[in-house]
């Protein structure tokens, strides 16, 4: 009897951890639907979705009900599609957080497309704070804030490792944010988005904070101000981005900030960006805001007044170990400073022309290749050791601050730069790509480089090498080669990557990622 009663209670501990332990529920060949999968979930369980195109009730409005699972798909989000067919007499969107999820919660691997909603075309999270990480958000529609996501209401999402591309809303058109929230962006290619107002890229709207960090913001346009990023009565980090080409015709091509708005803006290059007749090309900076600006690089920013920074209406911004140069406006093509008792302090700064202040230089910053977007600075650039001289200040390499968003790594022997002629590479098309290799040792080096193309499906393609050069001593060097992509290619993101060997202290592998098509 004793043993027949240990036996039940075994089967009875065996069944609770049979249960307790997460399951992956297959769509379609479990599910006949998303939704359908994401109902029978239990905490810590993942919905593994197959390549194809989902439609219709039950692939579209997707809601966890405030379970941490995670929906992904099994082979990425080129090849799985979530079509969320919305229109403004019809609306719907991809998915919807509105039950106090955390991050736990995950969206990963899909492209979301075609949906249409009140806000958050894509994704909308309302008091929630999910995990949205490798997919596409493309072609979505907001009638008011978040043509791709919108988060409201205390939203913390991390949102990371997306494409978010032509996407529309009047404001926000890529991302918007606001309330007491603190998300986390990061990593993201924010493209080609549209706002009829501001933030074409992002919008963050009263009370947000978080990061917005390494994410390329690139050639979003609207009709209002912040073409890149707009911050109203907002203070996030904006940190290590890419804001080129953007257009904000009110003021501020690449970010606005506004109505006692105070971000921090370091480490960002910010180039290329239009703000029409009026000012701020690069940075806008108007009612009572007060950014801090440190170790930013400003070029081909074009605006009415202040090229590269502008600000008016009691605003006092900083900027600091910064670079503005070659920038254009009609008046001050590099800094505004407007009569309504606004001030801005630039220290350890080149300002093409000049500027008052303590450290700040009028030089030649030696870019790397402007016509291709490329600020990295060549040997010997006067903005190498002419930032703040602080020591707790130095650059990752132990020298002084180096001026503008790169350092100059003079850690390792040789310098290898990659720059690649676009961002976008068609079937049949071509990839060039220009290799830059600086020597700064006064004898001749010998080493060997190699490089590679990961594909979107994770498999290795060798395009170059191992192969051996030489190069002399104190001499920069640059080629050209160019690589034809097979008409057969397929849509994804490919990452092109280089390293060198074979020498004492090799630079860390340049790493740049295009998309076909």
């Amino acid at each position: 009897m004793k043993t027949v009663a240990t036996l039940v209670c075994a089967a009875a501990v065996l069944s609770l951890c049979a249960s307790a332990w997460p399951a992956i529920l297959y769509v379609p060949s479990q599910y006949s639907t998303i939704q359908g999968a994401i109902n029978a979930c239990s905490v810590g369980d993942t919905v593994m979705v197959a390549p194809g195109t989902y439609t219709g009730s039950g692939n579209r409005d997707l809601d966890f009900g405030g379970k941490d699972i995670c929906v992904m798909s099994s082979n990425g989000p080129w090849v799985t599609v979530i079509d969320s067919q919305g229109s403004s007499s019809n609306p719907h969107r991809g998915f919807i957080f509105q039950n106090s999820e955390t991050p736990s919660a995950t969206v990963q691997g899909f492209t979301i497309q075609n949906g249409w909603a009140g806000d958050g075309g894509a994704v909308s999270c309302q008091n929630s704070s999910p995990t949205i990480t490798g997919n596409v958000m493309q072609g979505n529609t907001a009638q008011y804030i978040g043509g791709g996501i919108s988060f409201l209401g205390g939203s913390s999402p991390v949102i990371t490792g997306n494409f978010i591309l032509a996407n529309g809303a009047n404001a926000g058109g890529g991302i918007y944010g606001q309330d007491p929230s603190t998300p986390t962006v990061s990593g993201n290619l924010i493209e080609a988005n549209a706002a009829a107002q501001d933030g074409s890229g992002i919008a963050f709207g009263p009370l947000c904070g978080g990061t917005i960090s390494g994410n390329t913001i690139r050639g979003n346009a609207g009709g209002g101000m912040g073409g890149g990023i707009a911050c109203y009565a907002s203070f996030p980090s904006i940190v290590g981005n890419k804001i080129d080409l953007n257009s904000g015709p009110m003021g501020g091509g690449g970010i606005a900030c506004w109505y006692f708005s105070s971000p921090t803006i370091d480490s960002n290059t910010i180039v290329g960006n239009v703000a029409g007749s009026n000012p701020g090309g690069g940075i806008w900076c108007w009612q009572w805001s007060s950014p801090t600006m440190d170790r930013n690089t400003f070029s081909g920013n074009f605006a009415g007044n202040g090229g590269a920074i502008g600000c008016d209406m009691g605003c006092t911004p900083t900027v600091r170990n910064s670079i503005l140069w070659a920038n254009v406006s009609t008046t001050n093509p590099e800094i505004y400073v407007g009569p309504n008792s606004s001030t801005i302090t630039v220290d350890y700064t080149d300002v093409q022309g000049g500027w008052p202040g303590t450290g700040n230089i009028n030089a030649d910053p030696k870019f790397l290749l402007p016509p291709q977007l490329d600020f990295r600075l060549l040997w010997p650039s006067p903005c190498i050791d002419a930032g703040d001289p602080t020591p707790s200040l130095n650059d990752p390499d132990g020298t002084r601050r180096d001026m503008g968003a790169h350092y100059f790594d003079q850690g390792p022997t040789l310098t290898l730069y990659l720059t690649p002629s676009s961002s976008h590479v068609t079937p049949g098309g071509q990839l060039r790509v220009r290799y830059t290799v600086i020597n700064r040792n006064a004898g001749p080096v010998t080493f060997s480089v190699v490089s590679n193309v990961v594909l979107p499906n994770g498999n290795t393609l060798n395009v170059l090498g191992p192969s051996s050069y030489t190069i002399p001593g104190n001499v920069t060097v640059q080629r050209t080669l160019t690589h034809n992509a097979p008409a057969a290619a397929p849509v994804g993101h490919y990452q092109y990557q280089s390293s060198i060997t074979g020498i004492l202290n090799p630079p860390p592998m340049q790493v740049f990622g295009f998309l076909v098509p």
